[in-house]
């Protein structure tokens, strides 16, 4: 195969490679979503009062300011709904758990020095067949006078005054035709005080996220495209260098490079030169060649025949001659380095 047929092939495949390696970085900006899928989430409660004489209801509505000594409990609903844009299999799980964290204020920072973890529920795991929906609909009471009376313990106990907030979560996890796993939460807060709180919404009410296929379809992956991208890439190049060198090393590709590097040297003549009169030197260096024209400010003399290229310089009655052979098992190419 001739070589310029070999480089076009490298070439193309150097082409190809960068654009699986391109495909395989962007794949999932310009991949069609393998899933489009809503998720609604909402806490609604009311507040239940411990017994007293100011208030004429037991309890009181959300979204207002409360006095923390007068809460007995929270009754909570949290909610969760999943609507997917195609029939699917759905396996998922739920539980709801509380982060009571308590934190001081140093150097303008908050530190915090207390984490403790709550589970309030058990696991809840369900199975959804052929449905592009499901929904959660999880009540619970929170004891706030339970956790304002641990928060007082603990200031008790270390003598210290710290800054409280009971987060309450409702963890989700599904799987879609058991595969892409995904995890989501609902989480509220509820600051822990000796004075007023209120119920602080910690989630976006609505979202719409999509799941998408890295693949083409008959299994080639993101992670593929790049391997072998890189792969014919990278074997391309290093096939291109050995040839490159393969090629700097030919009798032809010796001569041209003489020929180009002391051309300000170099005389090319159409008739062999005339040395019957002359000593003959040969050399096999053409290092040496140069050294003798440029030591006696002499042109370097070369001839083309059919199958080799002869250099001579001539300084007084010698004759120094170097011949490139153009046949690759001659022992008279000299290899240019």
């Amino acid at each position: 195969m001739k070589d310029s047929i070999k480089y076009i092939i490298l070439s193309t495949l150097i082409v190809m490679g960068l654009f699986l390696i391109v495909i395989g970085l962007e794949i999932k900006n310009n991949a069609y979503p393998k899933y489009s899928y809503t998720v609604n989430k909402d806490n609604s409660y009311e507040v239940l009062l411990n017994e007293n004489k100011f208030y004429t209801s037991d309890t009181l509505p959300s979204g207002k300011y409360y006095v923390s000594k007068s809460i007995n409990k929270f009754i909570m609903n949290f909610k969760y709904e999943f609507i997917n844009d195609k029939n699917v299999d759905l396996d998922y799980k739920y539980n709801i758990t509380a982060d009571l964290v308590g934190v001081v204020n140093s150097n303008d920072l908050q530190k915090e020095v207390w984490n403790r973890k709550f589970n309030l529920t058990e696991d809840v795991m369900v199975t959804e067949i052929d449905t592009n929906n499901f929904s959660i609909n999880q009540p619970i009471n929170i004891d706030y006078q339970y956790f304002s009376d641990l928060v007082d313990s603990y200031e008790q106990s270390y003598n210290i005054t710290i800054n409280t907030t009971l987060k309450l979560y409702l963890n989700v996890a599904y799987n879609i035709n058991s595969q892409n796993e995904i995890k989501d939460f609902v989480e509220v807060d509820i600051p822990v005080t000796n004075t007023v709180t209120n119920v602080e919404k910690k989630y976006q009410d609505r979202t719409n996220e999509k799941i998408y296929n890295e693949d083409f379809g008959f299994g080639i992956s993101k992670i593929m495209c790049i391997v072998i991208g890189g792969i014919l890439v990278a074997s391309s190049i290093v096939i291109i260098v050995f040839l490159e060198v393969k090629n700097s090393r030919k009798p032809e590709a010796v001569v041209r490079k003489f020929l180009k590097n002391y051309d300000y040297l170099i005389v090319t003549v159409n008739n062999k030169p005339n040395i019957q009169n002359l000593q003959v030197l040969y050399i096999d260096d053409y290092k040496d060649l140069i050294d003798v024209a440029e030591q006696n400010k002499c042109n370097i003399i070369h001839f083309k025949e059919e199958n080799k290229s002869t250099f001579y310089v001539i300084v007084d009655k010698c004759v120094y001659i170097l011949r490139l052979m153009l046949w690759m098992n001659s022992k008279h190419i000299v290899y240019l380095k």
